[in-house]
Protein backbone atom coordinates (compact mmCIF):
# COMPACT_ATOMS: atom_id res chain seq x y z
CA UNK A 1 0.00 0.00 0.00
CA UNK A 2 2.70 2.48 0.91
CA UNK A 3 5.24 1.73 -1.81
CA UNK A 4 2.80 1.04 -4.62
CA UNK A 5 0.82 4.23 -3.95
CA UNK A 6 3.57 6.85 -4.01
CA UNK A 7 1.54 9.18 -6.23
CA UNK A 8 -1.08 9.59 -3.48
CA UNK A 9 0.93 9.04 -0.31
CA UNK A 10 4.00 11.15 0.42
CA UNK A 11 4.72 10.03 3.99
CA UNK A 12 3.15 7.68 6.49
CA UNK A 13 3.33 7.05 10.20
CA UNK A 14 2.77 3.53 11.47
CA UNK A 15 1.75 3.33 15.09
CA UNK A 16 1.52 0.06 16.90
CA UNK A 17 2.91 -2.24 19.49
CA UNK A 18 5.00 -4.61 17.36
CA UNK A 19 8.10 -4.08 15.29
CA UNK A 20 7.06 -5.18 11.82
CA UNK A 21 10.22 -4.63 9.78
CA UNK A 22 11.60 -7.79 8.23
CA UNK A 23 9.16 -9.97 10.15
CA UNK A 24 7.37 -11.25 7.06
CA UNK A 25 4.55 -8.75 7.40
CA UNK A 26 5.45 -5.66 5.39
CA UNK A 27 8.78 -7.31 4.56
CA UNK A 28 9.48 -4.74 1.82
CA UNK A 29 9.39 -1.99 4.41
CA UNK A 30 12.66 -0.08 4.58
CA UNK A 31 13.74 3.35 5.79
CA UNK A 32 12.11 2.57 9.10
CA UNK A 33 12.81 4.50 12.28
CA UNK A 34 11.50 3.16 15.57
CA UNK A 35 10.70 5.70 18.26
CA UNK A 36 9.41 4.01 21.42
CA UNK A 37 7.08 6.12 23.53
CA UNK A 38 9.53 5.91 26.42
CA UNK A 39 12.30 7.59 24.44
CA UNK A 40 12.68 11.24 25.32
CA UNK A 41 12.89 12.55 21.75
CA UNK A 42 9.24 12.24 20.66
CA UNK A 43 7.56 11.06 23.85
CA UNK A 44 5.28 14.08 24.06
CA UNK A 45 3.75 13.20 20.67
CA UNK A 46 2.17 9.89 21.77
CA UNK A 47 -1.06 11.31 23.17
CA UNK A 48 -2.85 14.43 24.39
CA UNK A 49 -1.35 16.56 27.14
CA UNK A 50 -3.59 17.64 30.01
CA UNK A 51 -3.70 21.20 28.64
CA UNK A 52 -4.79 19.90 25.21
CA UNK A 53 -7.63 17.92 26.78
CA UNK A 54 -8.80 21.00 28.66
CA UNK A 55 -8.69 23.03 25.42
CA UNK A 56 -10.77 20.38 23.62
CA UNK A 57 -13.33 20.52 26.42
CA UNK A 58 -13.73 24.26 25.82
CA UNK A 59 -14.77 23.53 22.23
CA UNK A 60 -16.82 20.44 23.10
CA UNK A 61 -18.40 21.13 26.48
CA UNK A 62 -19.62 17.92 28.08
CA UNK A 63 -21.24 17.11 31.41
CA UNK A 64 -18.23 15.35 32.95
CA UNK A 65 -15.83 17.96 34.27
CA UNK A 66 -12.12 17.58 33.56
CA UNK A 67 -11.45 16.29 37.09
CA UNK A 68 -13.94 13.47 36.50
CA UNK A 69 -12.31 12.66 33.15
CA UNK A 70 -8.90 12.70 34.82
CA UNK A 71 -10.11 10.33 37.53
CA UNK A 72 -11.81 8.00 35.03
CA UNK A 73 -8.99 7.77 32.46
CA UNK A 74 -6.02 8.76 34.60
CA UNK A 75 -3.15 9.07 32.12
CA UNK A 76 -0.14 7.12 31.01
CA UNK A 77 3.48 8.15 31.26
CA UNK A 78 5.87 8.44 28.33
CA UNK A 79 9.54 9.44 28.21
CA UNK A 80 10.60 12.32 30.45
CA UNK A 81 7.73 11.18 32.74
CA UNK A 82 5.21 13.10 30.61
CA UNK A 83 1.55 12.40 31.44
CA UNK A 84 -0.57 11.76 28.33
CA UNK A 85 -4.18 10.87 27.59
CA UNK A 86 -5.30 8.37 24.97
CA UNK A 87 -6.52 10.38 21.93
CA UNK A 88 -9.12 7.74 20.97
CA UNK A 89 -10.78 7.94 24.38
CA UNK A 90 -10.70 11.73 24.58
CA UNK A 91 -12.09 12.24 21.06
CA UNK A 92 -14.88 9.76 21.82
CA UNK A 93 -15.74 11.58 25.04
CA UNK A 94 -16.06 14.82 23.07
CA UNK A 95 -18.20 13.12 20.42
CA UNK A 96 -20.45 10.92 22.57
CA UNK A 97 -20.44 13.10 25.70
CA UNK A 98 -20.15 10.19 28.10
CA UNK A 99 -17.37 8.42 29.99
CA UNK A 100 -16.82 4.88 28.77
CA UNK A 101 -13.97 2.42 28.16
CA UNK A 102 -13.60 3.39 24.50
CA UNK A 103 -10.07 2.08 24.02
CA UNK A 104 -10.88 -1.25 25.66
CA UNK A 105 -13.80 -1.72 23.26
CA UNK A 106 -11.49 -1.53 20.21
CA UNK A 107 -9.90 -4.87 21.07
CA UNK A 108 -11.05 -8.23 19.78
CA UNK A 109 -13.57 -10.04 21.88
CA UNK A 110 -12.85 -13.71 22.52
CA UNK A 111 -15.68 -16.19 22.90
Amino acid sequence: LLKSNDTNIYKAVLVGVLRVAKSGFLSDLNNLCVYPMFSDRFSSQFGFHEEEVQTLLQYYPIPPAFNEIKQWYNSYHAGNNISLYNPWSIVNICDKKTLKSYWLETGKKKI
